[in-house]
């Protein structure tokens, strides 16, 4: 779907926007009562369900990510999710949707942990083998009102590049071997600095071998920063793994937001009974 269409649905009826989540199972359906296990039926008021039995009435963002921000409308959070995985920038979807910037931050956060919870859930590394090629390099990201160091390797057995990035202390052997065991299969080629001597891998000095390929890697990453204007260093690997979630998971912008959806629909259990 594109944008024109969300924003139709979201204009729309607030029961075509709740059958269409419930549809991807984003809110769940049908809601149960814990207390009579009854399906209760769906109110559009308040995004509301009422329990044919004892009468009760629940919210159908329970047990669901649009619970965290009821006072949002649905068609609102769709959007806001529609504009995450298009990497629109913040203070953009604040103005587009007229909602306020904290909460939009807290909404992006949320979307973010999502991102870090299915790289655990589906692991990315390790990647690589013989006959592959991995990039080790490092850089400084831009934190208020200071610069940390981010560790990154990045793999060329794909057509689009892929990488795994961690923000670290320091920059010696002790450090960053142990990412790299994590991370890069024995038989790898690796390229990197010579920091790396005494390491059970092939190291290979730097050389031009896929250098735009992973610079254009680093660069996106360098690219969201400065649209942000600075990250704070406790949110560093949120924005990290955000961004290694889209470059193995996103495929491309036009499947980012049902993938997304996807992933979203698997960390929730909206279908348990609520009391």
């Amino acid at each position: 779907m594109a944008l024109r269409q969300y924003t139709a649905l979201e204009q729309g009826s607030a029961l075509n926007v709740i059958h269409w989540l419930q549809i991807r199972n984003l809110p769940t359906n049908p809601l149960r009562c814990a207390q009579c296990n009854n399906a209760m039926d769906v109110k559009e008021i308040n995004d509301g369900h009422r329990c044919c039995g004892c009468r009760k009435k629940r919210s159908l963002r329970s047990n669901s990510l649009f619970k965290e921000f009821s006072r949002v409308l649905l068609g609102k959070l769709l959007l806001a999710i529609y504009f995450f995985s298009a990497e629109d920038s913040q203070r953009e979807i604040s103005r587009h949707l007229s909602l306020n910037p904290n909460l939009v931050s807290s909404i992006w956060r949320r979307l973010q942990d999502a991102c870090s919870r299915d790289l655990r859930d589906r692991p990315i590394t390790p990647f690589g083998g013989p006959g592959t090629v991995a990039k080790c390099d490092e850089t400084e990201a831009s934190v208020r009102l200071e610069t940390c160091e981010v560790f990154g390797i990045v793999t060329t057995e794909y057509s689009l590049t892929r990488g795994y990035f961690e923000g670290v202390e320091r920059r010696d052997v002790v450090t960053l071997l142990p990412i790299i065991a994590r991370c890069v299969r024995i038989g790898t080629e690796v390229h990197s600095d010579d920091w790396a001597d005494g390491s059970p891998y092939p190291f290979h000095p730097v050389t031009g071998i896929h250098t735009r390929e992973v610079e254009s890697c680093w660069n996106n990453l360098k690219l969201g920063q400065k649209k942000g204007r600075g990250i704070e260093r406790e949110d560093m690997q949120s924005y990290l793994d955000e961004k290694m979630w889209r470059q193995w998971r996103a495929e491309n912008p036009q499947n980012a937001m049902n993938n997304f959806l996807a992933v979203l629909a698997g960390q929730y259990f909206v279908n348990n009974p609520v009391l």
